[in-house]
């Protein structure tokens, strides 16, 4: 069995399980290795092995495993103590507050959702500062009952943890679909290592494991409307709609002769220039950081040309 029908066949198996909740995202980062090694794409396996064995105290940490965390603390007199007290980090010096301003969560994914499934008993978790932050910071928040800071912690929600696994399976999940839509150009004919495969497959994975998943609306609307103006064999109106996405115009000019040059094509089988083309667009939108670059590229621009070959 050749590794594009390998591939396939995984990808369709990893969709099923990243949608099921009853199944561990570790068990999906498994898989996955296993396509990270298949693809032989190293920032698609950096990522994954970082979910699964977690992040290392130099690694760069994903946003989405970063948060701001309210502060609480214990003051005590004499006569009282007061939990539970929202320490204000405003009037901390900057190199305290840079160091509780934040939780970071560098867990495997295997305890992050351990902690997805937990209820703390106040509906909250927390990490507690050191004994020598304490002392630092108490000089920096006086009370007006002269009660001293001798305990303060990072306070979350338990729904924090629950967003952060669930953008694990979001990002992993956009990938695979994309990956899916593309399978067919990277590899034609059910055969590995063709021209441009690897470009396809490093764009989608920027695109969708480090890159953000938000989508600009006007990217979106262009994409899903003006599709269908284009007609079979009409190549004006296919050059107009990737005009009207934000194309570079130099780009733009280089699809018509790519058509001409590539002549007629049987059924899904894109000529080589126009292949070499498709993946210049889909690097260049990204770059450009256009909205439709963000959602499905591969299948936006793959849908476009079809329509244009009379394959749809």
């Amino acid at each position: 069995m050749n590794d594009g029908v390998q591939i396939s066949q995984l990808l369709k198996h990893m969709q099923e399980q990243v949608t099921d909740s009853a199944v561990p995202l570790s068990d999906v980062l498994r898989r996955a290795a296993i396509l990270a090694s298949r693809l032989e794409d190293e920032r698609f396996s950096i990522w994954v092995n970082a979910e699964l064995q977690g992040y290392g105290p130099s690694d760069d940490l994903p946003d989405y495993r970063r948060f701001r965390a309210e502060n609480v603390g214990t003051f005590m007199t004499r006569f009282r103590k007061s939990t539970g007290i929202q320490i204000p980090i405003t009037a901390l010096p900057e190199n305290i507050r840079k160091m509780v301003e934040y939780v970071d969560f560098r867990q495997a994914v295997r305890e992050l959702d351990s902690y997805a499934s937990q209820d703390s008993a106040d509906g909250a978790f927390c990490s507690f500062w050191p004994a020598e932050l304490v002392m630092q910071a108490r000089k920096y928040l006086p009370m007006e009952d002269g009660s001293v800071l001798i305990e303060a912690r990072q306070q979350y929600s338990g729904g924090k943890i629950v967003g952060i696994v669930d953008q694990i399976r979001n990002r992993l999940l956009n990938f695979l679909l994309e990956l899916d839509s593309a399978k067919s150009e990277i590899w034609p004919d059910g055969l590995n290592g063709e021209r441009g495969s690897q470009e396809i497959v490093g764009m989608i994975v920027t695109n969708k494991i480090y890159g953000s998943n938000n989508i600009v609306a006007s990217g979106h609307h262009v994409s899903q409307v003006v599709v269908q103006r284009i007609d079979p064999d009409d190549s004006q109106s296919l050059i107009q709609y990737f005009r009207d996405l934000g194309l570079d115009e130099s780009l733009v000019s280089q699809l018509g002769r790519a058509l001409h040059e590539d002549g007629e094509r049987p059924q899904g089988q894109f000529g080589p220039l126009v292949k070499s083309w498709m993946v210049e667009v889909l690097l260049s939108a990204t770059q450009q950081a256009l909205g439709w670059a963000k959602e499905n590229a591969w299948g936006i621009v793959h849908k476009a040309l079809s329509k244009y070959y009379g394959w749809e």
